[in-house]
């Protein structure tokens, strides 16, 4: 065998081997080969709660029976009251007893310093025959029990002009709102859609978190018209979004979505957060997009 045909065999040994070799090593990493992960866009629940149309303030006004009984209700249910208005009068008649004796007493009296003490006595016991009772704030009347029989009944209330709902969110549902102070309310019996404006936020006081397991933000809200005291709503405090994991990108700006039996790329607009992407635009719900995509080996167009 001359020394040309040992170097053809040994050249035709080395690569077949290295044939093989490869070949193997393909085989190998096609058998180890992680399948091909496809996951479907999704948006998070909408994050909402539900609130009651409440008046800023009410005053009640309670039977307070050492002044007698009502005489006279000097307002009517839905009356708009300023600050210092009349609302009821009682009379005392347990009084007419001791005018009565005061009086004869005062008749009898010659010395001018007793008649003049026993006059001012009865002038002071008669104010007491009569009390009325106002109201020390403006709003709106709301009666109650107009012939009441216990001590501290509540006879009727003055509820403030303003209303607004009051909400007592917990920290989770607190955290959606983030800088947003315009919320979505939709009316609970007619769906009906309104926006309401966020004024006051309190953290949450010692009581209200030994109270809960965990902490509660008092919130309140002002409303663009008036409703029924009462009246519940829907409050949505923040948009569903779009929540992926980051390995989904595919050369910084790209993702890959697998449509129609093909893997077309496709640019997007994105908020990252640790390993999460926050989907501005370039995905829309329904959609499948490849996890650790790789260019070759899905042969992406």
């Amino acid at each position: 065998m001359t020394k040309k045909i040992k170097r053809i065999l040994v050249s035709f040994c080395i690569l077949t081997a290295c044939t093989m070799i490869c070949t193997t090593i393909l085989i190998i990493q096609h058998m180890t080969r992680a399948p091909i992960q496809i996951i479907e866009a999704r948006l998070t629940p909408p994050y909402q709660t539900t609130g009651i149309v409440q008046s800023d303030y009410y005053y009640p006004v309670r039977y307070q029976p050492e002044f007698g009984q009502i005489q006279e209700l000097l307002v009517k249910d839905g009356q708009s009251l300023s600050k210092e208005s009349p609302l009821l009068t009682y009379y005392n008649p347990l009084k007419v007893p001791e005018i009565n004796a005061l009086s004869a007493i005062t008749k009898q009296v010659t010395n001018t310093q007793q008649a003049y003490t026993s006059l001012h006595e009865l002038v002071k016991l008669k104010t007491k025959l009569y009390t009325t009772i106002q109201t020390p704030v403006q709003g709106i009347v709301r009666l109650h029990e107009i012939v009441p029989t216990k001590k501290d009944a509540i006879i009727l209330e003055i509820q403030s002009k303003t209303q607004s709902i009051l909400l007592d969110l917990p920290e989770n549902l607190y955290s959606k709102l983030g800088k947003n102070r315009t919320v979505k309310l939709e009316q609970k019996a007619t769906h009906k859609l309104a926006q309401g404006h966020i004024t006051t936020v309190l953290a949450p006081s010692n009581t209200s978190i030994s109270n809960h397991q965990i902490p509660h933000y008092q919130v309140r809200i002002k409303l663009n018209k008036k409703y029924p005291i009462g009246t519940q709503f829907i409050v949505h405090l923040g948009e569903p979004k779009m929540i992926l994991p980051s390995d989904i990108l595919f050369h910084k700006n790209y993702v890959v979505i697998h449509k129609n039996g093909k893997y077309v790329k496709r640019i997007i607009d994105y908020d990252k957060m640790n390993k999460q992407l926050t989907i501005k635009s370039g995905i829309f719900a329904g959609e499948k997009i490849v996890r650790n995509p790789n260019e070759t080996v899905l042969k992406i167009k």
